[in-house]
């Protein structure tokens, strides 16, 4: 029987949400411990509820990307990248259709014909309503006036979702239906979004069968966020899709912090009768220190991580993530000017590197185990017959490390690799190796 680590959450008091969002594992835990004890539970059973990687090879759709000028100035890798969300690409209601004149499919096909040529799975996601279809025109919106609001007349929202989904049968495959409905970018009630989400559910449906609808996603962490989503699963939201969505940022926090969030939404799932829906993290990201000049902050308050942390972070959070159950992972985003992997004068920065070679160590491969281990944090993987090991330190200065016997060989993340001695100790540091036979 699962443990209510979301009631645990709430009723521990509203001090044992903010302070876990900062915080690395171990602090996270320690925290949790204290409410747990409260409840009769223990620090194990709260950390089991979370660590418990699918045993099935990690696919190619795992590894997810956004970009937004694509057909502009981005070049988008060949190879790499599995998925693309279609956000912030400037393909959303309000920019196919600004007047009321009909859809202008032109920006959205540019697109899609990209990403067949670079053999990359779709997500779009619908929303950012136009001004003449807002039922609150005048209302400032993240998009511009009326961006936010329901439509007016569910006809029209009905219509642009047909019209989308026609065109893309069979291409793009999966849809979701809002942008962080309870971070500013829906300003109608919950009752009114689902009923947006299950008409364009069942629309979608009706053209082709086969698609995946995710949930309008959601942001932020303890405990006010996380209860939208029970508003939404209360309010009938979770029967009309098939996968939860959500944003898994820890702008001040290491990518091990997200692992309580994840926890408590797997418990409201649970909940409501969604436990066996997958859970995908369609955005998260950090602020770079990428010395772009114009670059607008996602977050003045967010601190910018330096070349290391970058490297660190944006490499464990893909091999986290899994370990903990999500099924896709979009970074939010390859080109973008304050959290990107691109330079001003478009050079790809090591960051990228950290993102693709994490992704050709785990691809195709089971994650066994992945958990922490005094101050490190030690993955079992399995690709085909041969076992390899990922580990790291989650914090703190490079100290020595006594890898388990039967490893010859260790490679970092910038791909360089030197023998291992038997019985021989390394340098364990914040960023990813890989220990192989």
């Amino acid at each position: 029987m699962a443990h209510d680590v979301t009631g645990m959450s709430l009723r521990c008091g509203k001090d044992a949400g903010p302070k876990l969002l900062g915080a690395g594992l171990r602090a996270t835990v320690r925290r949790w411990a204290r409410c747990a004890a409260m409840l009769g539970l223990s620090t194990a059973s709260v950390a089991q509820e979370v660590l418990i990687p699918p045993q099935v090879p990690v696919p190619d759709t795992y590894f997810g990307m956004h970009f937004h000028r694509a057909t502009e100035s981005t070049t988008v890798p060949r190879r790499g990248i599995g998925s693309w969300r279609l956000w912030d690409a400037r393909v959303a209601w309000r920019y196919l259709d600004p007047f009321g004149r009909g859809l202008n499919f032109a920006p959205l096909d540019r697109l899609v014909s990209l990403a067949r040529q670079r053999e990359i799975d779709l997500v779009y996601t619908f929303g950012a309503t136009p001004e003449w279809a807002s039922a609150r025109p005048t209302e400032k919106g993240p998009y511009g006036a009326g961006s936010a609001a329901e439509p007016a007349r569910l006809d029209d929202w009905q219509d642009y979702v047909t019209r989308i989904g026609r065109r893309y049968k069979g291409v793009i495959k999966n849809y979701e239906l809002w942008n962080e409905p309870n971070g500013g970018f829906f300003t109608g009630s919950v009752p009114a979004l689902v009923e947006m989400s299950c008409a364009a559910a069942s629309t979608l449906r009706q053209i082709d069968p086969a698609v995946v609808i995710i949930s309008p996603s959601g942001i932020g962490h303890y405990p006010k966020p996380l209860q939208w989503l029970r508003e939404y699963l209360d309010a009938g939201g979770g029967a009309c899709v098939d996968v939860i969505g959500w944003h898994f940022y820890a702008p001040q926090g290491t990518p091990e912090s997200v692992l309580g969030t994840i926890g408590v939404i797997r418990t409201i799932m649970r909940e409501h009768g969604a436990g066996d829906k997958p859970l995908w993290s369609t955005e998260a990201g950090w602020r770079l220190a990428l010395g772009n000049s114009n670059a607008p902050a996602i977050d003045p308050k967010w601190p910018k991580l330096d070349a290391e942390k970058s490297e660190a972070y944006i490499a464990r959070a893909l091999l986290v993530g899994w370990a903990a159950g999500l099924s896709r992972y979009y970074y939010y985003a390859w080109d973008h000017r304050d959290m990107g992997f691109v330079t001003e004068s478009g050079q790809v920065t090591a960051s990228a590197s950290a993102f693709l070679t994490m992704r050709e160590w785990m691809l195709g491969a089971v994650v066994h185990s992945c958990k922490p281990h005094g101050a490190n944090w030690i993955c079992h993987l399995q690709r085909g017959t041969t076992g390899i090991v990922i580990a790291w330190r989650e914090t703190g200065d490079a100290a020595p490390w006594q890898p388990e016997p039967g490893f010859t060989s260790v490679t970092a993340l910038d791909g360089s690799t030197s023998t291992l001695a038997a019985r021989q100790a390394i340098m364990l540091g914040t960023r990813p190796v890989r220990l192989s036979p």
